[in-house]
């Protein structure tokens, strides 16, 4: 992850967990669609255990093998991040209003890819 990527997220961490409620319902709402919309909270979980370390500020990554099993136990597939992938900054835009930037958007896309590229290769594929 690029230093601007890492000190967006940094920057902008505490303001998507004071809007994590309205993030996730509004991403319920879009992945609902499919048949692991239940485990929306899981994903954002993942994001936000994941999202300091991949930005430098933290030091504690969780194991992603683990973080996959309970993902797969949910019925979590890799449609699922698909979807809340292509959905994040389309909802970033909508809860957050003007506070959704431009970079915003892009880092907390690119620090998700990146989490589940890290996710997926760490165990066995769905």
């Amino acid at each position: 992850m690029s230093d601007k990527t890492a000190g967006v997220v940094a920057q902008s961490l505490s303001l998507l967990k004071d809007h994590r409620q309205g993030i996730s319902s509004a991403m319920k709402r879009y992945v609902g669609r499919s048949d692991s919309a239940d485990g929306v909270p899981m994903i954002f979980d993942m994001l936000f255990d994941y999202a300091p370390s991949l930005s430098g500020y933290a030091n504690n990554l969780p194991d992603p093998g683990e973080i996959q099993r309970r993902h797969m136990a949910l019925g979590i597939t890799s449609q699922t991040y698909s979807l809340f992938g292509d959905g994040l900054g389309a909802i970033l835009r909508d809860v957050l209003g003007a506070q959704a930037t431009p970079a915003l958007i892009s880092a907390w896309g690119d620090t998700y890819w990146a989490i589940v590229r890290l996710i997926t290769q760490s165990s066995p594929q769905q």
